[in-house]
Parts: C-alpha cells; structure tokens; sequence
C-alpha cells in the first residue's frame, strides 16, 4: 500500500495543533502563577512562548520554525533527561514524543 503523501500538509499542521495543546496543557498552570522568583516559571514561559512560535512558522517562514523546534528539542531533551530514573514512565515517555516531534520540525521546516 502507497503513503498518503496528500496529506502531509495536514499531518505538519495535527503536530503543530496537537503540540502547542499538549505543552499548554503541561505548563499553562506553572505560568499562571506569574511566580517570577522560580526557575520553573522561566522554564514554562519557554515552552509556551516557543511552541506558539513553532506553530505561527507555520504561516511565516521557514526559520521561525527550525529556530523554535531546536530550542523545544533542547528543552524536551533536558527534560527526558531529568525524568528518567531507570524505568520506563509516562513522563519520559511524554519528554521524548515531544522531542520526536520538534525533530520533525527541525529537519522539515515549513514543508
């Protein structure tokens, strides 16, 4: 069976969508709080300001896109990172699906 290269437009905008919800439905509570004291704030503030970034790319250019995947990666990764703890968990699981998709992102730009 041939791939539905068709919809490859559509498949780039479902990441784009589905990212920015879940990492707004991760860290939107954290940067309500407006704690300016806390590194955690400064963490969630990147991941918000820079998946709302990967997603207007999307409309602008190509190296809006490659810029805020690379840094999403970075982060997910450091993430992933700092919540294996040797078993297999949700959370790590969670860091490296989003860091797979910021690799999409970051060898695909706008295409």
């Amino acid at each position: 069976m041939k791939p539905l290269k068709n919809i490859s437009g559509l498949s780039a905008w479902l990441m784009r969508i589905s990212l920015l919800i879940m990492i707004m439905a991760l860290f939107s509570e954290e940067f309500m709080k407006f704690e300016l004291n806390t590194l955690s704030f400064y963490i969630s503030t990147a991941f918000i300001v820079f998946a709302v970034l990967l997603f207007s790319g999307g409309f602008f250019s190509a190296p809006l896109t490659v810029v805020s995947s690379l840094v999403l990666f970075a982060l997910s990764v450091i993430n992933a990172v700092i919540a294996f703890n040797g078993e297999l968990e949700l959370t790590f699981v969670c860091w490296i699906l989003i860091a797979s998709v910021c690799t999409y992102f970051l060898t695909h730009g706008n295409k």
